[in-house]
This record gives C-alpha cells, structure tokens and sequence, in this order.
C-alpha cells in the first residue's frame, strides 16, 4: 500500500486518531470527519435497525456486517471442570447481532504481513 498513516502506529486506534488520520490525509477539517463519522454511525445504525434477519450492511474496501438471530438456549445442567460435579447453566434468550466479515483484499492483506513483536 502506497499511502502510509502519518500518525504514529499503536496498539489501538482512538476516535480521535482516525479523525486525525481521516483529515491529514484528505484535507478535511478534523470537525467535518467527525461530523462524518457520526452520520456513518447513524446510517448504519438505522439500517441495521430497519433491515431483515440475514441482511448486509457493506462498508467497502473495510467490513461489511449481517444481521444474525442467534437462537435461545435452554437452561442444563453442566459439569464444574475442577470438581466434575453438576452446575446448573442459566438459559439464554433470543439476541440479534451485527456479525463483522472483513473485507477480502484488506484480509489478504494482513495475512501478507508478516507479525512482529513490539
């Protein structure tokens, strides 16, 4: 990749980095990407809300996110691993979840990096 981030790399990136980042590299003013982020926030928000069980939300060359009914689970009886007797499990209700794919080219590309310790 050509374009390099001109702000120093760390184990996290924070809001304010990525709109620092954002804005260096676009000449936007760090407000607008912020003004930006929000409005990207809530569209996704929105449509992750109006949108059917198994639908995509895609956010090109990143992530795309789907939508997913996880089912509920009964309570059971369980085994303590320290002393194998019975524990009970609580049961679990029905959740919808945004679940992260990323995207292809991005994934091939962090594969292709080779990882070092810092």
């Amino acid at each position: 990749m050509t374009n390099k981030l001109t702000t120093k790399p760390s184990a996290s990136m924070s809001k304010a980095a990525l709109v620092r980042a954002v804005s260096d590299r676009t000449g936007v003013t760090a407000e607008d990407v912020r003004e930006l982020l929000g409005a990207l926030a809530a569209v996704v928000r929105e449509a992750a809300l109006g949108m059917p069980t198994g639908a995509r939300i895609m956010i090109p060359g990143i992530v795309s996110l789907r939508k997913k009914l996880t089912p509920a689970k009964p309570a059971r009886v369980g085994r303590d691993p320290r002393t194998g007797g019975p524990i009970s499990v609580a049961a679990k209700p029905a959740k919808l979840e945004l679940r992260p794919k990323v995207d292809k080219a991005l994934r091939e590309e962090l594969a292709a990096v080779r990882p070092t310790r810092r």
